[in-house]
């Protein structure tokens, strides 16, 4: 499955939901062990209640009950747990860390809310479900409404007037 721009897809199996963000590529698994994704490009978000395991460069990713996001820029990959715990290779990780998988190996660390991309934001303020996230419904809120207040200028915003400059040779010109 691939998703262009501005184009999305939830995916529901069983009690599992996982979402495309745009210019995502996936291919899902279907077998005896349930369902399983690589993602090659792109990001998700993964609201799991029940067994899942997603690919990602070489690491395997699994989730019972968790809420997790993924992407996989070029030659790296980084997987924020947001809700309960996630295998992520050998490592368990914790709600509210990320683990960032290199060449070089896998480094966990702390996440903020501003980390997190407009597209996870998104779709974690719309969970329908309650669920214990590492941040509150609050923060969320608080940080949509910053993002969305940095794109607005304001009408009454002066703007920047061209004033002619002198160079070093006295010599006057536009700015």
């Amino acid at each position: 499955i691939e998703t262009r721009n501005r184009s999305f897809v939830d995916i529901k199996f069983g009690k599992n939901v996982v979402s495309l963000d745009e210019n995502s590529q996936i291919t899902v698994w279907v077998g005896d062990s349930g369902v399983s994704i690589t993602l090659s490009g792109g990001a998700l978000v993964a609201d799991i209640g029940e067994p899942f395991t997603l690919k990602l460069m070489n690491t395997q990713v699994a989730a019972q009950q968790a809420v997790f996001a993924a992407s996989a820029p070029c030659g790296s990959a980084v997987v924020s747990v947001l809700a309960n715990t996630v295998q992520v290779g050998a490592r368990e990780v914790t709600q509210g860390k990320s683990a960032s998988i290199l060449a070089d190996g896998m480094h966990v660390t702390p996440m903020s809310v501003g980390s997190l991309s407009n597209f996870e934001l998104k779709k974690l303020s719309a969970l329908s479900k309650p669920t214990s996230l590492c941040f509150t419904k609050v923060e969320l809120e608080e940080l949509r409404k910053q993002r969305a207040n940095a794109i607005k200028i304001p009408e009454d915003t002066p703007q920047l007037e061209e004033t002619p400059t002198q160079n070093s040779s006295g010599e006057t010109g536009d700015a």
